[in-house]
């Protein structure tokens, strides 16, 4: 199995590079509306991303933030969501039908079995400097090589587009 991925190190990210155990905030549903007593609650996660932003932005530094996804291996995402267990369920994934769902081969892996899942419903914006400091600090991370980041850059953008009519134009029997 050809490998998607690189091993690079240094502070310049792009679109696909995998920043694992990196510190995200995490908002509850129970987040103040106003700041009255000067206390904001925040949550604070360690979580593994890939770089969603794209990499002409980052590179002549056209944005501030940098937009991330959470990914998990295949057993964690099937931990937390038994469903994706049944057969067949990934070849939909693969296939571009489940939206807000990626899957690319685990870096290094030999096994076809073995995948991480990036889920596009589950995303981050960090200041930049703070990504490529942790970038930096790592001693090398993954980078997601063509045509596979093309292919992740439209299924990203896919979950956009997408548009739901109000009612049929036709109806079929």
């Amino acid at each position: 199995m050809a490998d998607c991925w690189t091993k690079v190190s240094g502070p310049v990210l792009n679109q696909g590079d995998l920043l694992d155990g990196i510190l995200v905030p995490i908002l509850s549903a129970d987040f103040p509306i106003s700041n009255s007593d000067g206390q904001t609650p925040l949550t604070v996660v360690t979580a593994d991303v890939i770089v969603l932003t794209q990499s002409c932005d980052l590179e002549n530094e056209k944005v501030p933030m940098v937009l991330v996804a959470r990914y998990h291996t295949r057993e964690q995402f099937e931990a937390k969501n038994p469903n994706f267990s049944q057969k067949g369920k990934w070849t939909l994934v693969e296939q571009g039908r489940i939206e807000g769902l990626h899957i690319l081969s685990s870096p290094g892996a030999e096994d076809k079995t073995k995948f991480i899942v990036v889920d596009f419903r589950d995303v981050f914006s960090l200041p930049i400097d703070y990504a490529a400091a942790h970038a930096e600090k790592a001693e090398h991370r993954h980078r997601l090589l063509s045509p596979y980041l093309e292919h992740f850059s439209q299924s990203f953008g896919h979950l956009f587009i997408r548009v739901a009519l109000p009612e049929k134009i036709i109806e079929t029997r």
